[in-house]
């Protein structure tokens, strides 16, 4: 009998550890496998790679650590608190150049994130929606840079910055009551809840991101169409585009856990069917017109029978908000339409025009993903 319980007891403790493994294998493999791609970018076959994760083809890299920022407040009209620009920023350049192998930036980073970590940084952000989403932007390149240098820390200063990080992950799972907890706010603030749960072990946080994914295939129309980001007038393709975006993020988070978002469908609603809807939109914006006449929150124009196609072209400091084709296009067959409508479109529009960076795919998705 005693035998038996034994036998019985070291079973769920395996159980356990194997279901614990499969969760999360590595604090080194969330958005990508970290040490496997630093091997990749050293072979000569990724040597112009490497070179747009040192982004050497930029004129001026920021080499000073930015002051930590105490909180992020509300603003006056359309757009949210933009403080955590520079750090943000910041934290791209040298990510993406740590991982090429730059001793010097992965110091820089563990020392920006040690300062701010001291400084209790971001703890006195307003609690009101769009200081909130500029937090949860932020804490994208935040994260995936910590992830790309957690090897260079004390056992200490990971306790230690982690017990820092943890509180603001947390806070941006708040329920606004409107339809920020539904559109792509929602979105975002679950990539970044996917992503920190992946990397600490918290399943609560990890299962977000596959739920999230449900929910917005369910609010999907027939023809890809995401009807709470479609209304938005002028500004239409901005949301739809960062909707793909952070739910390519969720998807390869679950992807590196053996679980594939991005062949999921319900009811024919799939991601790639978001993603064909795009590409129709931007090419013929016309059909976004059932829903952008309702014109809500539209931005700084409310013309909404033309559509602000300023997404496709490079912005502040050189971000590229068509950044996740880089990820996308490694994730589905070269010939998934989807794919080669997309890959069409960003070559149209500049997609050879590499490094591609941007902070809702986490920092240089061209150094994360790209392929000779």
């Amino acid at each position: 009998m005693i035998r038996s319980n034994l036998t019985f007891f070291l079973f769920l403790v395996l159980c356990f550890w194997v279901s614990l493994a499969s969760t999360h294998a590595s604090a080194n493999v969330v958005l990508f496998d970290v040490d496997k791609r630093k091997k990749e970018l050293q072979e000569a076959r990724f040597k112009t790679i490497k070179e747009w994760c040192m982004a050497s083809n930029y004129k001026k890299l920021p080499d000073e650590i930015p002051e930590p920022v105490k909180g992020l407040k509300t603003t006056d009209g359309y757009g949210s608190d933009r403080s955590l620009s520079n750090v943000a920023w910041f934290l791209m350049i040298h990510s993406g150049r740590a991982l090429a192998g730059e001793t010097k930036s992965e110091a820089i980073i563990r020392e920006t994130l040690l300062k701010w970590t001291d400084a209790n940084a971001l703890h006195e952000t307003q609690e009101i929606h769009d200081a909130y989403y500029a937090l949860k932007r932020a804490l994208l390149p935040m994260i995936v840079s910590y992830t790309i240098v957690q090897d260079g820390f004390s056992k200490e200063q990971q306790k230690k910055i982690e017990r820092w990080f943890d509180p603001l992950v947390r806070r941006v799972d708040k329920i606004f009551d409107g339809d920020v907890d539904h559109n792509n706010h929602r979105y975002l603030g679950d990539s970044v809840l996917t992503l920190w749960g992946d990397l600490i072990g918290d399943q609560a946080l990890y299962h977000k991101g596959k739920e999230r994914f449900e929910i917005a295939l369910k609010q999907m129309e027939a023809d890809g169409a995401l009807p709470l980001e479609t209304r938005r007038g002028t500004r239409a393709v901005w949301y739809i585009r960062q909707s793909i975006a952070n739910l390519s993020l969720i998807a390869e988070v679950y992807r590196n856990n053996g679980e594939n978002l991005y062949a999921l469908e319900r009811e024919k609603r799939s991601l790639r069917l978001m993603t064909n809807y795009f590409v129709s939109a931007v090419n013929n914006p016309l059909i976004l017109l059932p829903h952008t006449s309702e014109n809500y929150i539209p931005g700084p124009d409310d013309y909404f029978l033309q559509q602000d196609l300023a997404v496709l072209k490079r912005r502040g400091e050189r971000r590229h908000y068509m950044a996740f084709a880089e990820l996308y296009h490694n994730r589905f067959d070269p010939a998934d339409l989807s794919n080669v409508r997309l890959k069409h479109l960003m070559e149209k529009t500049g997609f050879q025009e590499r490094p591609l960076i941007d902070d809702f795919v986490g920092g240089n998705a061209t150094c994360f993903w790209g392929q000779p």
